[in-house]
């Protein structure tokens, strides 16, 4: 074995290497995107089959093998066809992490890129299949020795435009990238760049198997790396967001009317205050221990913190609203402070002493796999968030809602009057 095979097959296993580790690390890991984590599941196992393809292809075109003709031709195919398949990947990636980061928005001259690229890459295809049927491209003498073609320059010319494509695609959409995003992209453009100039120089040697693969081991790393910067800057902001909804919560006109109601009912009804204050009491706690926890908390807590809100509001506003519990579902997770703010919305601008009491329903159903909260009233509210305090209390509870568990909420007018909120949680 002379030192150009050894360095071929030592850079190939390495890079075999190098993708089966990205794969299982990419697998297991949990704080990362699902869209990026698929798409780095899939990026390895191109990878790891480009490498061994490599390897394989190696062993068995070396001088004098006895290896069939068509085992070896296999080789190079499934090696060329999977190096091809991880360049048009960036443009991929980019367009993604962009919907990501700009809420969905998608440049018109990145689709079109999109678009070329899948073209391009088509067309590589397409020749690496006619390679299969002819000699202009390139051919194996029946030593399983490969021999390039006249035209063999052609079969190179896709993959150029695709760089030159990823390159201004990066160039163009510097703006819509965070900063590590952006630094991972061009390590992952330049390195294998890098190669294919050094294996033209050092005609032979196959730098291009293990620049790909450090270029996307690369790639993996500074993804993470943003990954997890965004992960802690959403648990601050969760932080933040909690703290705001509790300072609503806790409001001093609540507190005051709360503690004036009790102080009377100690005299009228002594039996009926003490019902009064073990439910403000459980109210609070239920507050107290949401600013302990930055998880998720089953669905049943929630109902419970707002059934204890509602015996202490029936009393401010005895017989002037009406509740109704329809929730079969409750095998579910979400963020503390959802249910009881959005019940307490509904008594806070339905209410109206002068009108019929309000109806509030509270439902779940599953859907499609979802977890469906529903509250609905026929109070006056007409579907509007109005008043500061509301709106920011509705915003707060979206934002969580959004980055602990990938919901959504919606709030819109009922009709024959009042208003509807539906959140909806997928299933973990």
């Amino acid at each position: 074995m002379n030192t150009l095979f050894l360095f071929n097959f030592g850079s190939s296993v390495a890079a075999v290497t190098i993708g089966l580790a990205g794969l299982i690390v990419s697998l297991f890991l949990r704080r990362i995107q699902k869209w990026s984590k698929n798409f780095f599941v899939i990026m390895f196992a191109i990878l790891w089959v480009y490498a061994w393809s490599n390897v394989l292809f190696l062993y068995t075109s070396q001088p004098g093998s006895t290896f069939h003709l068509h085992a070896v031709k296999i080789f190079y195919f499934t090696a060329s066809l999977s190096s091809s398949s991880l360049m048009p990947m960036v443009l991929l990636f980019i367009s993604h992490q962009i919907k990501v980061n700009r809420d969905g928005y998608s440049p018109p001259l990145l689709k079109a890129a999109l678009r070329l690229d899948a073209i391009v890459w088509g067309l590589y295809i397409f020749l690496l299949c006619l390679a299969q049927i002819t000699k202009y491209l390139y051919e194996f003498t029946p030593d399983n020795q490969l021999v390039k073609g006249p035209f063999y320059q052609i079969l190179m010319l896709p993959a150029l435009v695709i760089l030159i494509i990823n390159i201004l695609v990066l160039i163009l959409s510097r703006s819509y990238l965070r900063k590590d995003q952006r630094i991972g992209l061009w390590l992952f453009v330049l390195f294998p760049l890098a190669g294919v100039i050094l294996q033209i120089v050092f005609f032979g040697m196959m730098f291009i198997v293990l620049s790909s693969s450090l270029a996307a081991y690369i790639l993996f790393t500074f993804i993470v790396k943003d990954s997890v910067k965004e992960h802690t800057k959403n648990i601050e902001q969760i932080a933040d967001q909690k703290m705001s909804l509790l300072t609503l919560q806790m409001r001093p006109h609540f507190i005051c009317n709360t503690l004036l109601s009790i102080y009377y009912l100690c005299d009228a009804d002594t039996e009926k205050a003490k019902h009064v204050i073990k439910n403000y009491t459980e109210y609070l706690r239920k507050n107290f221990t949401a600013m302990s926890k930055d998880t998720l908390v089953p669905f049943e807590n929630e109902l419970e913190h707002t059934r204890a809100y509602l015996e202490v509001e029936k009393v401010r506003f005895e017989g002037q609203f009406n509740v109704e519990f329809d929730t079969p579902n409750t095998s579910f997770v979400i963020p503390s402070l959802t249910l009881q703010p959005l019940v307490e919305n509904s008594v806070k601008h339905g209410v109206d002493p002068e009108a019929d009491p309000v109806d509030i329903t509270v439902r779940t159903l599953k859907k499609d796999g979802d977890n469906i909260i529903i509250v609905e009233d026929t109070g006056t509210g007409g579907g509007k968030s109005d008043g500061e305090g509301t709106h920011v209390a509705f915003e707060n509870i979206k934002t969580r809602i959004e980055l602990m568990c990938n919901g959504s909420i919606s709030l819109e007018p009922r009709e024959g009057g009042g208003t509807r909120v539906t959140v909806t949680i997928p299933q973990a």
